[in-house]
């Protein structure tokens, strides 16, 4: 029931076609801003389920060890309430500090506190559900911003498909990434520690390839 858009409604008015393929995205001048969402989108799927949701298995496997029953869902709830708060956040930031800036500053702070997480800090320490609740927050900004940027990268006639593959293409890496790094937890000495301060440097990355990302914030979204 959701009208076509007027600009789709003209193409087709005139006898063009108003479709487009998803292949169209990776030709021509599209490629590289394509490639570039790609990699915009893979860093934090790739951060998270690589690298922070680690920290839930881990959790619970100390609990266990424990006796505390309930750690698990106490990293689960305080991970995911932080991420609701930083995704409805994420446009607004982005308006007020940049796109660009706003993407670099969040690979910054989850980089920083996956690191001093996995170096420092066990389920069972007093400061590990902050960190959780900081990194979900970064987590969200990621997820709240990546809606609001992608669709900017293409012009009218590509945008659903542009951003569409640039969000999804990173989840067959990332679901890569998660059975490596689940294969390879028996032989790592320090376990889950050791697979999330590998995997997270990913969040490195993130600050150098959002500066290869075109400039959006004054580019009309009729273009």
């Amino acid at each position: 029931m959701v009208r076509e858009s007027p600009e789709w409604q003209a193409r087709a008015a005139a006898g063009r076609d108003a479709r487009s393929s998803a292949w169209e995205v990776f030709r021509g001048e599209y490629r590289w801003v394509t490639l570039v969402g790609i990699g915009l989108a893979t860093i934090p799927l790739v951060g998270g389920w690589g690298s922070a949701n680690w920290m839930i298995p881990w959790a619970g496997e100390v609990g266990a060890a424990t006796g505390d029953e309930f750690l698990k869902a106490h990293v689960l709830q305080a991970r995911s309430i932080t991420s609701i708060i930083g995704s409805g956040l994420a446009g607004t930031i982005a308006c007020w500090v940049g796109r660009r800036r706003t993407y670099f500053l969040t690979s910054l702070g989850a980089l920083a506190v996956a690191q001093y997480t996995f170096w420092f800090s066990t389920p069972d320490a007093g400061n590990f559900l902050w960190m959780v609740a900081l990194l979900g927050f970064f987590n969200g900004l990621y997820f709240g911003w990546l809606p609001f940027f992608l669709p900017e990268l293409f012009e009218t006639k590509v945008r659903a498909t542009g951003a569409g593959v640039s969000f999804n293409f990173g989840r067959i890496l990332t679901a890569f990434t998660v059975f490596v790094t689940g294969a390879t937890m028996q032989s790592m000495i320090g376990g889950y520690a050791d697979i999330g301060r590998l995997t997270s440097l990913v969040f490195a990355l993130g600050m150098i390839v959002i500066w290869l990302a075109p400039d959006t914030s004054k580019r009309t979204m009729q273009a």
